[in-house]
């Protein structure tokens, strides 16, 4: 017997929140990671620039003029100061990752609620097409 249109459909449906409840979950893992440890997902730049106070200069010592638009060295501070606006950015850096990772975490949670629930509804639609239950086979007697 070939399937109507509504059981593909119901099926369709079925099969596509499933998928959408797989990629959730691995999302939702990957941004609870992100919130857990924010240095291993931080961008590489970001990373890269916080890690010697000379490389940190090199992208925060420069102040823009935004009448020319053109960048002027800035005097730098002693390595101690440099050390703590590092360190302070750094601290800053690591809570946009993690506040980023929250609002992911939160965007995969409402996907896989409303995930789960269309694969319910439609399952529940799809076991109708299921023909009845027919009683089980006696028992094979043993040789």
């Amino acid at each position: 017997m070939r399937p109507s249109l509504y059981e593909v459909y119901v099926h369709l449906v079925s099969l596509a929140a499933l998928a959408g409840t797989i990629v959730c979950v691995l999302g939702g893992l990957y941004a609870v990671i992100e919130v857990a440890t924010p240095d291993l997902t931080m961008k590489d730049y970001a990373w890269a620039y916080h890690q010697t106070n000379d490389r940190y200069w090199q992208m925060a010592g420069l102040r823009h003029d935004s009448n020319t638009g053109r960048a002027e060295p800035d005097a730098r501070p002693p390595e101690d100061e440099l050390t703590r606006r590092r360190l302070e950015s750094f601290e800053v850096e690591r809570g946009t990752v993690r506040r980023e990772g929250w609002v992911a975490l939160l965007m995969f949670a409402t996907g896989l609620a409303i995930s789960v629930a269309m694969f319910r509804v439609h399952w529940r639609l799809a076991r109708a097409f299921r023909p009845p239950r027919s009683d089980p086979l006696p028992p094979v007697p043993p040789n």
